[in-house]
C-alpha cells in the first residue's frame, strides 16, 4: 500500500493496519480486564455476582466503577482480592486513561507517525499523543502485570458453579 501524502484523520488508521490492530487488541484486552476485576470483586463479596452486578451496572464509567470497588475493598482490608485490587488501583487508572485515549481519539497519520488527537469534541484543549511502539509496549506490559495479579486471586470455576453467576431475573 502506498503511503498517504497528507496527514488525515478521517480514515487514517486504514493505511496503518499494524497500529490499528494493536489499538483494537488493547481495547479488547482492557474489556477482559474489566470482567476480571468484576469477578475478583464479586468473589471477595461472596455474592455470586448478584450484588456486584446490581451495584456496578448503573455506572457506565470504568473510573466510577473502580472508585466504588476500591471504596468497598477498604472495608475488607485482609481479603486477598481486596489487597490485590487496592495494590493495582493506580495501574488500573493509568490503563483506563490509556484505553480512553485509544478509544476516544481521532487519529492523524502521516509517513512515519500515527497520532491520537484527544478531546477533539470536548471543551478541553485538544491534545496530540504520538502512538509509538514503546508507548504501546509499556501499556501492554502494565496490562499483563495487572491481569496476572488479579487472575492469581480469583478462585477458578469448577464448571458446576456457573449458576452462581447468573443474573437475577
Amino acid at each position: 500500500m502506498s503511503e498517504p501524502t497528507d496527514p488525515r484523520w478521517d480514515d487514517s488508521l486504514r493505511d496503518y493496519p499494524e497500529i490499528a490492530i494493536e489499538i483494537a487488541v488493547f481495547i479488547g484486552n482492557f474489556n477482559a480486564l474489566e470482567a476480571i476485576l468484576h469477578l475478583a470483586f464479586s468473589q471477595m463479596l461472596g455474592d455470586g455476582g448478584r450484588v456486584t452486578h446490581c451495584v456496578l451496572s448503573p455506572w457506565n464509567s470504568f473510573s466510577q466503577r473502580l472508585k466504588i470497588i476500591t471504596q468497598v475493598c477498604r472495608l475488607y482490608p485482609q481479603h486477598p482480592n481486596s489487597v490485590e485490587i487496592l495494590a493495582k488501583d493506580a495501574a488500573l487508572r493509568e490503563l483506563n486513561t490509556f484505553r480512553n485515549l485509544l478509544a476516544h481519539s481521532a487519529y492523524s497519520a502521516s509517513k512515519n507517525n500515527v497520532d491520537a488527537i484527544s478531546y477533539i469534541v470536548s471543551a478541553r484543549e485538544p491534545k496530540l499523543t504520538p502512538i509509538t511502539g514503546p508507548l504501546l509496549n509499556e501499556n501492554r506490559k502494565k496490562y499483563k502485570l495487572v491481569r496476572d495479579a488479579l487472575v492469581a486471586v480469583i478462585t477458578p470455576s469448577t464448571g458446576e458453579d456457573r449458576h452462581i453467576y447468573s443474573r437475577p431475573a
